[in-house]
């Protein structure tokens, strides 16, 4: 990594640490919008610290070990959203779900998902707890690496994550299993915020790789989401009729196997063998 990049790099984290800050002392957004928009920087800043040298990881692992605890606490309620914006969806597109066990749902679901955003709220403050992280990253190991001198070849680190994806990929398309789906999820969801520090910009250019590993973690999310719900279902979580439950399970496995039939397209023609277009970008970088 030259200087420009490696100061580029400090400065990217340093932008989405400083936007997380600005989410927790929001006065304007709701709880919900901060979850969603505060685990996406998350992610984000999660995916770039990996591009940091080894010899860097101790300061990195401090940093993230809290990270990962309050990234936790966030996920449970945004799992509660996501459950009542799919049940919603359903029922919008569906004229089967205009049931009145449809709407007993909902109304389980959004007192579910008014009750884990109140939680974030009470007790230890959350956000505050997260803000006052962020700052003293910005502040203490970041301000810090901006003297250091460390080299890494960030064409290399994307190259070995390709690799890693790719070889999950092909062990889990044969029988398709939703916990390895996940994982491959986060993995492609680093994967696409590295790329995407070199190629910044490119998400929403329609044929650009940005764009297309966006919309395979997309669908790879949406997949996770609908594995959840269906388990939290079956472990009947929530207070439905027999009939209604078949019902609904019958409805997400159809939204998931239409998900998953264009997602294995897009996974295969991703990760295919020859003449691969993310290797061809790596060499255009490594300037071979």
């Amino acid at each position: 990594m030259d200087k420009e990049q490696k100061h580029r790099l400090i400065s990217v984290l340093e932008e989405q640490m400083y936007r997380v800050e600005d989410l927790c002392g929001s006065l304007e957004l709701s709880t919900e919008i901060k979850v969603h928009e505060i685990r996406k920087s998350f992610k984000r800043i999660n995916a770039l610290l990996r591009l940091f040298p080894a010899t860097l990881d101790e300061e990195v692992k401090a940093f993230l070990q809290p990270v990962k605890a309050l990234a936790r606490k966030l996920t449970v309620a945004r799992e509660t959203t996501v459950n009542l914006q799919f049940l919603r969806t359903m029922c919008a597109e569906n004229e089967c779900f205009m049931l009145p066990g449809a709407r007993d749902l909902e109304e389980q679901l959004e007192r579910e998902n008014r009750s884990s955003l109140q939680a974030l709220l009470e007790g230890e403050p959350v956000f505050k707890v997260i803000g006052n992280l962020m700052k003293e990253g910005r502040h203490g190991f970041l301000a810090n690496f901006v003297e250091v001198d460390f080299l890494i070849d960030i064409s290399a680190e994307l190259a070995q994550s390709f690799e890693k994806s790719r070889n999950l990929f092909l062990t889990s398309a044969s029988e398709y299993h939703p916990v390895e789906y996940h994982e491959l999820r986060k993995k492609m969801k680093a994967l696409w915020y590295q790329f995407e520090f070199m190629h910044p910009g490119q998400a929403e250019v329609p044929g650009t790789l940005s764009e297309k590993l966006h919309g395979i973690t997309d669908r790879l999310g949406d997949d996770h989401d609908w594995y959840v719900f269906l388990e939290e279902i079956e472990d009947e979580k929530y207070i439905i009729s027999p009939a209604f439950k078949i019902l609904l399970e019958k409805n997400i496995q159809r939204y998931q196997d239409a998900n998953l039939e264009i997602l294995n397209l897009s996974l295969t023609d991703f990760f295919r063998e020859n003449n691969n277009e993310f290797l061809r970008a790596i060499s255009k970088m490594q300037g071979i």
